[in-house]
């Protein structure tokens, strides 16, 4: 299996995979997107809230909130030595004060973990008119975007590689570069080419009355992921594919006991 980098950047990473599977591809992309450890706002205690929300909203908005964390120093309830009965291993406190008038943003929210903090300082959780104040505390924990959508890591995707070829008299090659929506067929003399913005959708076959014909190849991937966490895209990539090795060495265990 080989990885080519295409871009890259925090929040993106799009790289071919070639060598490999549509199995692979679709349990890596399972893996990056729900199965990942993320840390996101879990229980909320509200103690003051004379804004005009009621207070499942405001509780939902603050699970939603992408947090940054150390995917090192913090364990899942389940796995940490307290068994689940919660301390400084596997919980992050956090705490919400402030009056009107004014917006209450998400860089208002205080942890009592240095090493964490929101990933967007400026999202607006609500509005407070004069008099209005807010006073919450809570518990964020991590855990698995399969439970919750606030747990989510990434938005994971994939296409097959294209490959076209001419196999018919080519009779107009500006209106069959025309017709593609997506602008990534060319051409070179009489071989036809197309550009990994291709996805396949067949209008530049249909064009052409039969002389292009456009195929995939199931063994070389496109594979884009777009982190939604607190976590890089790269973060995400490496913790994916840490949990699929655990997995399999999970199911090799299991295997030899049959």
């Amino acid at each position: 299996m080989k990885i080519e980098p295409i871009e890259k950047s925090e929040r993106k990473i799009k790289f071919i995979l070639s060598e490999t599977t549509p199995q692979f591809a679709n349990a890596l992309r399972r893996a990056a997107t729900n199965e990942i450890p993320i840390l996101a706002i879990d229980d909320v205690d509200i103690y003051e809230n004379h804004s005009v929300f009621y207070d499942e909203v405001i509780a939902h908005r603050l699970a939603l909130i992408p947090l940054k964390f150390n995917p090192d120093e913090l364990n899942l309830p389940s796995e940490c030595k307290c068994d689940g009965a919660g301390c400084i291993l596997c919980q992050v406190l956090f705490s919400l004060e402030k009056k009107g008038p004014g917006t209450v943003y998400s860089k208002d929210i205080k942890f009592d973990n240095p090493n964490v903090s929101v990933l967007y300082p400026d999202i607006p959780i609500v509005e407070l008119a004069e008099s209005h104040s807010i006073k919450i505390q809570g518990i964020a924990r991590l855990g698995f975007g399969t439970k919750h959508a606030k747990w989510q890591a990434a938005k994971a995707f994939y296409q097959y590689y294209p490959e076209i070829k001419v196999v018919g008299k080519i009779k107009n090659k500006n209106e069959l570069t025309d017709v593609c929506p997506r602008k990534a067929l060319s051409f070179s003399g009489e071989d036809a080419n197309v550009s990994l913005a291709c996805d396949l959708c067949g209008e530049c076959v249909k064009a052409s009355d039969g002389a292009l014909k456009i195929t995939s190849d199931g063994t070389k991937i496109i594979f884009t992921i777009e982190s939604v966490s607190g976590l890089s895209a790269s973060e995400v990539l490496l913790q994916a594919l840490r949990r699929l090795k655990t997995y399999a060495s999970d199911f090799m265990k299991a295997l030899e006991k049959v």
